[in-house]
This record gives structure tokens, sequence and C-alpha cells, in this order.
């Protein structure tokens, strides 16, 4: 089978990383961690690590929870807070996001990039730069179910040409639009 490795209950602050996981197909539990003015960010999963990240704290670091390579698994009961930005999912990664407070983050909430396809569910996205960003090449998030409110641009911005599956989300008290689609309306 598979290995398998915990990174459990540690304070990680005012380094360059706070925790930065890069297997070949392990699956990593990321449970119960502070992580805290690091200038990269809280946590970052790399590779095609399958993990399962809950009850973490990211705050006040370059960036809070970032998935990169083919990684997948669950993120989910995580506050990730006064980041640059809350989440960074990239390359094609496909998290299951769920149940987390991303909460005044400068640039944005979550940020959804290249080919990345994560399904963002029952999520508190609230007052970050932008709530839910999503550009590059062929990203295809599915966002459902989620509370996006008071953010400081658009509650969700879609890059040209991408077609995310956008339903059942309460999109309110945003500076800019609801929902804002460059280049042409949804």
């Amino acid at each position: 089978g598979k290995a398998t490795g915990s990174v459990v209950d540690n304070t990680c602050e005012g380094n360059q990383a706070g925790i930065l996981v890069e297997t070949d197909g392990t699956l990593v539990t990321v449970s119960g961690n502070s992580c805290t003015s690091n200038r990269n960010n809280g946590i970052t999963l790399q590779g095609k690590s399958s993990f399962d990240v809950h009850g973490n704290t990211c705050r006040q670091n370059g960036g809070g929870v970032l998935v990169t390579g083919t990684a997948s698994g669950q993120i989910h009961g995580n506050t990730l807070e006064r980041n640059e930005n809350g989440l960074s999912i990239q390359d094609a990664s496909a998290p299951s996001v769920r149940d987390n407070k991303v909460l005044s983050n400068g640039k944005v909430g979550v940020l959804v990039t290249d080919s990345a396809t994560p399904h963002l569910r029952r999520n508190e996205i609230r007052e970050n730069g932008a709530g839910v960003g999503v550009q590059g090449k062929a990203a295809r998030p599915t966002i459902e179910d989620n509370d996006i409110v008071s953010n400081r641009g658009a509650g969700i911005q879609v890059g040209a040409g991408l077609e995310p599956l956008i339903s059942w989300n309460r999109i309110k008290n945003n500076a800019g639009s609801g929902i804002y689609r460059d280049g042409s309306p949804l």
C-alpha cells in the first residue's frame, strides 16, 4: 500500500516556509498546526501527494495554503486569514475544499489557476481583496454552496474563456461585481 505520514500539532513561525510537503504518492495528514508570519506559505502541498489538511490556522504568511503539481485530497476545517492569498490551487491539482474560513487576505481568498479542478463547497470567503479568482489556460473549479461576502473586489472573478461551474452560492455585499467574467458575460 501507500506510505503515510503526519504533521500534527506544530507551531511554525517566522520561517521561510511553515510546512512544505513534497511526496510521490504518499498520503499525508496535516492537522492542528499553527503557521504564522512565515515569508512564503504557511502550508505547501506539492508533487503527487494525497493529503488530508484539517484544523490548521495559517495567519499572516506570504500565502496561507498552496497546492501544486497533481496533489489531491481534502482541505477542510481550516482558518486562513490575513495572508497575501488565502488558498492558491495551481497546476493540475484537484483538491476538495470544504468548510474553511478564508478571511481578510490581502489579494484573493481562493485563487485557482493553470488547469486545476478543485471542488469548493461550504466555505466562508469574507473580506478578502477578491473572493475567488479563476485564471489560467484551463482552470475549471466547481464553486458551490459558499458564502462569498464583503470582499473588496469581485465576489468571484473569472478569466476570459474559462468555464467554472458556479452554483448555489450566497454572494453578497462585495465592493465589486458579485460574479465578474473578463472578456464576455457568463
